[in-house]
């Protein structure tokens, strides 16, 4: 880990580059591309997934979202756990993507999590993108069936697998 990417919102050391919340922009990643220099999922590997982005600060995702986009998903926002509750029950979600912390609620994704599990307001893989992975958020994840990057290269990793898995459960 290196000490000089440190986390902007709370000032820990965490692993990535430019971006928000220590992530990396997938700009500063290895080429995700087969020996053609074509994207190796295809233009389209994400065709069809919607997903909907949990971020008190979605300017600090703008480049994985508009990634996500140009490969064939459909990307919404949501600012906060009650705005992502409407998303919810206005759209077909495939994928929830979201920050832990939000504002001064250090687990506020997983409390949000938590409830839709409860609810039944969301069933589908959840990736949680944040600037530090604790002992206790994997944990805590593991019991919400929900996985957790803290880097772009993990993140898509994450994307991938989720994608499979909703392909698998259209078919």
């Amino acid at each position: 880990m290196n000490a000089s990417s440190a986390d902007r919102r709370s000032g820990e050391a965490v692993a990535g580059g430019r971006g928000g919340a220590g992530h990396r922009d997938p700009r500063d990643e290895e080429p995700r591309t087969a020996g053609d220099g074509t994207p190796a999922e295809g233009r389209d590997a994400y065709r069809g997934i919607r997903v909907l982005w949990v971020d008190d600060h979605p300017e600090n995702n703008t480049s994985f979202a508009r990634y996500l986009e140009q490969h064939g998903a459909h990307v919404l926002t949501a600012e906060n756990g009650q705005a992502a509750d409407r998303m919810l029950g206005l759209h077909a979600v495939d994928l929830v993507i979201s920050d832990v912390a939000r504002g001064l609620d250090r687990d506020a994704g997983l409390t949000d999590l938590a409830r839709w599990r409860e609810w039944g307001s969301f069933d589908g893989p959840v990736v949680f993108f944040t600037g530090r992975v604790t002992p206790a958020r994997e944990q805590r994840c593991r019991e919400l069936g929900a996985l957790i990057a803290v880097d772009g290269t993990a993140l898509f990793d994450h994307l991938d697998a989720a994608t499979v898995e909703i392909r698998q459960r259209r078919s």
